[in-house]
């Protein structure tokens, strides 16, 4: 099968001044970000991340990759992963809690992230849609696919369609 899927670059978000301008303003300084959707060994699909780590005093925030999972504004899943380690289900249409079925992982100057697609995201057609936003320490917010205008509390989407993409394979 293909390598993977790639999602991204993250883009920062517009501000007021750019919009009235026509200009998305400077691009994105912030730590890079880099995910892939693949196939994992148990035939699970799976999102991969890979994030610049930040250093502790750079900011008094938190380091955070949400990953939206379904149609803007009602999101079956969105899972909050943390340069710290830990990984909440903010929502699906519940409280938030705990999300066990992520591996964290560091590496030298890299914090990662292997998170199986959540059962029931991907549809009977073989669709499913997704969302990325990235809260670093110092407060800048990036997204993907596209920049999140001011006010805006979610990323847009795009159609990942499996069946197109395992029509790739050798």
């Amino acid at each position: 099968t293909p390598p993977g899927l790639r999602l991204g670059p993250l883009v920062a978000s517009w501000t007021s001044p750019g919009l009235r301008t026509d200009s998305s303003g400077p691009p994105l300084e912030g730590p890079r970000t880099a995910a892939l959707v693949q196939r994992g060994a148990s035939d699970r699909w799976e999102l991969y991340l890979e994030c610049e780590a930040m250093e502790a005093g750079s900011g008094p925030g938190e380091d955070t990759v949400r990953v939206y999972f379904g149609p803007r504004g009602d999101s079956s899943h969105i899972i909050a992963l943390n340069a710290s380690g830990s990984a909440i289900l903010e929502r699906r249409r519940g409280r938030p809690s705990a999300w066990t079925d992520v591996v964290m992982g560091e590496g030298e100057g890299t914090w990662t992230a292997l998170l199986p697609v959540p059962p029931g995201v991907i549809g009977s057609d073989g669709t499913f849609l997704v969302g990325l936003t990235r809260h670093d320490r110092t407060g800048r917010v990036s997204s993907w696919p596209r920049p999140m205008y001011p006010g805006q509390d979610e990323p847009g989407r795009v159609v990942i369609d499996l069946n197109y993409w395992m029509s790739l394979a050798p």
